[in-house]
């Protein structure tokens, strides 16, 4: 019975994205977007987006705001800049007569690389570009340069 149900799946799967384990949502719940956060990825930029869409058009600005600064903080996202365009448009609808672009903003991000990791790259980049000139070079000449001695002559004589 399980083997048949596995070959035709039934209509109710179609619509069913599996979080964990025995947990199933279903795409047309009206909470889709708050339970992918809760059980499946808090980081979710795509869920923080949609859900601050919905919350926006119930007229929940302050939950909309934060959600759009959540969906913000993954920046690499495809989502990154629809969410920054609706935290300027919600500015605009809090605040029509200011300019400055920074009242719901968040602050200027994080560095890129912190300090001590660009220090790491570039020892590492260092050691690298050491190790192919020792490596590029001759080794006998470089041996009989820095070592004083001809790999040609015995130790003896």
């Amino acid at each position: 019975m399980e083997d048949s149900r596995k070959r035709f799946g039934t209509h109710l799967e179609s619509n069913l994205v599996h979080l964990h384990k025995n947990f199933y949502v279903n795409r047309s719940d009206p909470h889709y977007y708050e339970k992918i956060i809760r059980y499946f990825d808090p980081r979710s930029a795509e869920a923080h987006y949609r859900l601050g869409r919905q919350l926006e058009l119930g007229g929940f600005t302050d939950k909309a705001i934060y959600h759009y600064n959540q969906a913000m903080k993954a920046y690499p996202s495809e989502y990154y800049y629809p969410a920054y365009s609706a935290l300027r448009h919600l500015q605009q609808q809090l605040h029509p007569g200011s300019s400055s672009e920074n009242n719901v903003l968040p602050p200027a991000g994080k560095k890129f690389l912190p300090p001590l990791l660009k220090f790491l790259l570039l020892f590492l980049l260092l050691i690298n570009v050491l190790c192919w000139w020792v490596y590029s070079t001759d080794r006998r000449s470089f041996r009989k340069r820095y070592h004083g001695s001809s790999l040609g002559k015995s130790a003896g004589k």
